[in-house]
């Protein structure tokens, strides 16, 4: 019976404890939501607001002043913070084109304009975009490879010397091998 008893009161005092420690939690989530009266909320979303105003863009505004951003966050006022940064075009096929055809190269399109190159890239409009670009990139031909390779004396050179010549016979099938007889 004593074993029972002691049993009981163990159960008793770790359900008070249970008890006291929730009493807390709620004593100090209470403690901490008193303190955000409407004066100090008011006051908050007029800072939250003036730190956004510095900024151009809410990824600037997050980068640079983190704080205030994840504290407007809290309280539910990002759209109200971010009214003054500009709205994000919307790509469509044509817009894509007509962005593509200020520029003569892709490389020139995607520093300009990055966000329309990803996504005619994303949405497979990239090839018809650019069929008024010209094309910097040297398409190479086996023969090409092979004539470039006889300028030296062995593979590493050839690596070094010609890296691209040597990257495309990497590239192609069977074509490494071809211009590895010449050094035979």
């Amino acid at each position: 019976m004593d074993a029972l008893n002691s049993f009981k009161l163990n159960i008793e005092v770790s359900d008070k404890y249970r008890s006291n420690k929730n009493k807390r939690a709620r004593t100090k989530k209470r403690t901490t939501t008193e303190k955000r009266t409407s004066i100090d909320n008011t006051s908050t979303v007029r800072l939250c607001i003036e730190s956004a105003k510095r900024y151009t863009s809410k990824r600037e505004w997050i980068r640079n002043d983190p704080r205030s951003h994840n504290m407007a966050k809290k309280l539910g006022i990002i759209p109200l913070c971010s009214r003054n940064f500009p709205t994000l075009k919307s790509w469509d096929k044509t817009s894509c084109f007509n962005e593509a055809l200020k520029y003569t190269t892709r490389t020139q399109w995607y520093k300009s304009s990055p966000s329309s190159y990803i996504r005619a890239s994303h949405n497979k409009w990239l090839d018809e975009c650019c069929t008024h670009m010209i094309t910097i990139r040297k398409r190479r031909s086996l023969g090409e490879c092979i004539n470039d390779a006889k300028q030296f004396s062995n593979c590493s050179e050839w690596r070094k010397g010609n890296p691209n010549s040597y990257r495309a016979a990497q590239f192609h099938d069977g074509w490494l091998s071809e211009c590895k007889k010449i050094f035979e």
